[in-house]
């Protein structure tokens, strides 16, 4: 079985952005490279180490941790010299100008990959289909994040609550702490968790609906299939001699009321679009969106299989390609070698 993210030195990211950069402004912009460390941890260090607020740090897109990724931040207030004096380990931080705004997903236009794939026999054809299905990959969900996600769409707290304490999550603490004096208090307590993390637990249910769409959307299109299995469900692929034409599927929210096939995804669920709308956790509703069913690959290029230098008598090879945002490039060695 292949391997990948063998080390973080295997999996190199870097962001590219439209970012247009001045002598001056309101925001200082960083490039970031990290080893193995999450993004929004080094943001929250940057504003603890920096003593201002988490809010004045900005980013376009969160980074696998095992991995070796270049990104951009944005923090307000501060001057270069400022920023760059912060030691943070396994990251490094380059002054590259100013901004007039902070970044934020709009600047974020792609990602250049460069993956190492381990532990092959040499043999394997590593043809790579025009496009491939642009599905949500593991690392949208965790361990139960899609769980807690749905808990709350359907406003069962008391199940959302168990699950994220089931996470293991560090903030389960700040929940805790405030059900101890407010017991009877459930959503209360919810928002005492970071919105951030609220977020994360509602995209990561609202992303998995989304992969099961797809998937019956290949299936209508072309019965040749083959199927992946993954931690929530599977990865319904097209096969390599089959087309499926492109089309945009909605993201399920509320404003989302005129898609047959996510509309019987969400009866099977139990629910309809106006479910979320959650009016008990203010600024956490879900409007909907759409994403494109099927992705492109640019810009690639695969390496001559070499000697594997971590497994023994197994050879290796480099991919480098580029994605839009948002697409996950484990999906690309997925629809390559399963």
């Amino acid at each position: 079985m292949y391997v990948i993210k063998r080390k973080p030195e295997d999996f190199v990211v870097e962001e590219l952005v439209d970012l247009r950069f001045k002598s001056n402004g309101s925001y200082l912009v960083i490039r970031v490279m990290k080893r193995g460390r999450n993004t929004e941890d080094v943001a929250q260090l940057l504003a603890e180490r920096l003593g201002i607020p988490r809010r004045d740090v900005g980013y376009a897109g969160a980074k696998d941790r095992n991995a070796v990724t270049t990104q951009y931040f944005s923090v307000k207030g501060l001057k270069g010299e400022d920023v760059t004096a912060v030691k943070v380990t396994d990251v490094t931080i380059e002054f590259v100008g100013y901004s007039d705004e902070a970044i934020g997903l709009g600047a974020l236009e792609g990602n250049r990959f460069t993956i190492t794939i381990r532990n092959l026999e040499g043999d394997e054809e590593l043809s790579l289909p025009e496009s491939i299905p642009n599905y949500f990959d593991e690392q949208r969900f965790g361990s139960n994040n899609a769980a807690i996600g749905k808990a709350i769409i359907r406003k069962e707290w008391g199940v959302a609550i168990m699950e994220i304490r089931k996470s293991g999550a560090p903030e389960v603490r700040l929940l805790d702490d405030y059900l101890l004096g407010h017991p009877g208090d459930a959503t209360g307590g919810l928002l005492r968790l970071p919105r951030q993390l609220l977020r994360m637990y509602l995209h990561s249910y609202q992303s998995l609906l989304w992969n099961r769409a797809l998937g019956r959307y290949i299936i209508q299109h072309n019965p040749s299939t083959k199927n992946i299995t993954y931690s929530s469900g599977e990865f319904i692929f097209p096969e390599n001699d089959t087309v499926v034409e492109n089309a945009p599927l909605p993201l399920p929210g509320f404003t989302i009321t005129d898609n047959n096939l996510m509309a019987e995804i969400l009866a099977e669920e139990g629910l309809t679009s106006r479910d979320f709308v959650i009016r008990q956790l203010p600024n956490l509703s879900l409007e909907g969106a759409e994403r494109d069913a099927l992705i492109s690959i640019r810009d690639f290029s695969a390496s001559d299989f070499c000697d594997d230098d971590e497994f023994s008598r197994k050879k290796k090879v480099i991919l480098t390609f580029s994605l839009p945002k948002g697409s996950y490039a484990t999906m690309v060695v997925k629809a390559m070698l399963g």
